[in-house]
């Protein structure tokens, strides 16, 4: 996994000529008081912290934490202690350079050494921000079961997934069992993402729920994103010529293909972005007693609140 990761991020410096000023590579989120890629990123990521209602002191972990931005805006907008962790070196590297303050940390780590490094029940709230798609179907389980074990009871795991519709199992799509799932090569998964596989919702929700976690809300964002990509391509366009100088032909030309694919992907909702509230019970017996023990979990306090007034950078 950390070779593919590393060929798919493989510097920061192309992804500054797509993002915007935070590097944040992954869905945004829109509203009609938003007027910049910068402030629907600072939405989705406020977003997080409202659903996972972290607060100032929590010990908060992102596992994917890329460039470092939501560990940045975490730690200044909630006051919570956060650590991002990434098998990228190019972005771990930068966040270290660029994002870390006394409430914020970054650490080379591979997710499976949580436990190795802090132990269990360690951990207030956990954010993932489009991880997934990297751990495929065969260490799904093993993702969540981690966290899980990670996360102390009554806390909350907030994470963000690209995955497959239901629309994938009525085609001609070879890869929609679990049995066959990321299995070959597509032309994302051999050019663009490393060795990533589309998951579908339920295989991931079925992962989460065995490994004990209580399903508080999923959110499909999809749209979200293909306007997201949109603007990226808007970017890449600009800058197309400057990156030609830099950078391989047959590397330019395969990224401007992959964001038109994948925003008509979207648009069509073959693909979906979805957003995921889960918790863990504080007691293991906790769905048999009263709703008065979890009303309070499956509260949705997050919604129409996107737009975010934080002062900064």
């Amino acid at each position: 996994m950390q070779k593919n990761v590393n060929e798919t991020y493989f510097g920061t410096d192309f992804f500054q000529h797509i993002l915007d000023d935070s590097l944040t590579y992954s869905c945004a989120l829109f509203s009609p008081q938003t007027k910049t890629l910068k402030e629907a990123q600072r939405n989705k990521i406020y977003a997080h912290i409202k659903k996972g209602r972290i607060q100032k002191g929590h010990n908060v972990i992102d596992v994917g934490s890329g460039w470092g931005y939501a560990v940045k805006m975490i730690s200044e907008v909630a006051q919570a202690n956060v650590t991002g962790i990434t098998v990228a070196e190019a972005q771990q590297e930068y966040a270290a350079k660029t994002h870390t303050s006394p409430t914020s940390h970054f650490m080379l780590l591979d997710y499976r050494k949580m436990l190795d490094v802090w132990g269990p029940e360690f951990f207030d709230r956990i954010v993932s921000i489009g991880v997934t798609g990297h751990i495929g179907i065969k260490r799904i389980d093993e993702w969540f079961v981690g966290h899980y074990k990670s996360l102390k009871p009554g806390g909350y795991f907030v994470f963000q997934a690209i995955l497959g519709t239901q629309a994938l199992a009525n085609s001609n799509y070879q890869f929609t069992t679990k049995e066959k799932a990321c299995r070959g090569y597509n032309f994302i998964s051999k050019y663009i993402f490393k060795g990533g596989c589309l998951l579908l919702s339920d295989w991931v929700m079925d992962s989460a729920v065995k490994a004990g976690f209580l399903t508080v809300s999923r959110e499909s964002i999809g749209q979200h994103y293909a306007r997201t990509i949109r603007l990226w391509r808007d970017n890449f366009l600009k800058n197309r010529n400057e990156l030609l100088k830099k950078y391989d032909e047959q590397l330019v030309l395969l990224e401007e293909f992959y964001f038109a694919h994948v925003e008509a992907s979207y648009r069509i909702g073959l693909i979906d972005k979805v957003q995921f509230l889960l918790w863990k019970p504080t007691k293991k017996d906790i769905h048999a007693g009263s709703f008065k023990d979890y009303m309070d979990v499956i509260e949705e306090p997050w919604q129409n609140d996107y737009d975010l007034d934080w002062k900064g950078n």
